[in-house]
């Protein structure tokens, strides 16, 4: 199955996503860095899902991430991260963004007890889906992307 997806990488569609995800309640999240290739890490992918859409931001191309800072901040939006710590501490790093609401599915996993709280491990117990990590040490900054790694 081919995930779809839209990609922002303009200023001008950051901002109207960023208008239509601020009626969301929750958010699932994600980053890819460049950390393995540089030796100061930058973000470079943001992936945000809703109930029905997935959306890629290019950081890189857009140049100013400003307005996902308040729709990252809200209190009444819930974002979901899986090992959320890298991804929060490089997103104030980079764009000094606050994420508040903030859900770990990888902190959760440990917390009932899980053995194995990595995302393919939780996904393949919980969902029987099985995660292709193959573009897990891409160096995300380089240009252009493939789709398959937007994926």
């Amino acid at each position: 199955m081919v995930a779809e997806f839209r990609l922002i990488h303009t200023l001008s569609e950051l901002k109207s996503l960023c208008t239509d995800l601020g009626r969301e309640k929750i958010l699932a999240l994600d980053t890819e860095a460049d950390s393995l290739y540089h030796y100061f890490p930058k973000v470079c992918l943001i992936q945000i899902s809703t109930n029905r859409h997935a959306f890629v931001i290019d950081p890189i191309a857009i140049k100013t991430i400003d307005p996902l800072g308040p729709l990252l901040a809200s209190q009444k939006i819930k974002k979901v991260f899986h090992g959320a710590d890298y991804d929060v501490r490089s997103l104030f790093r980079d764009f000094t963004i606050k994420v508040n609401n903030l859900f770990d599915t990888m902190v959760a996993s440990q917390f009932i007890g899980e053995n194995e709280p990595a995302l393919a491990a939780v996904v393949k117990r919980r969902f029987g889906a099985i995660l292709d990590k193959k573009y897990q040490r891409a160096n995300w900054s380089k240009r252009p992307l493939s789709r398959d790694m937007m994926l």
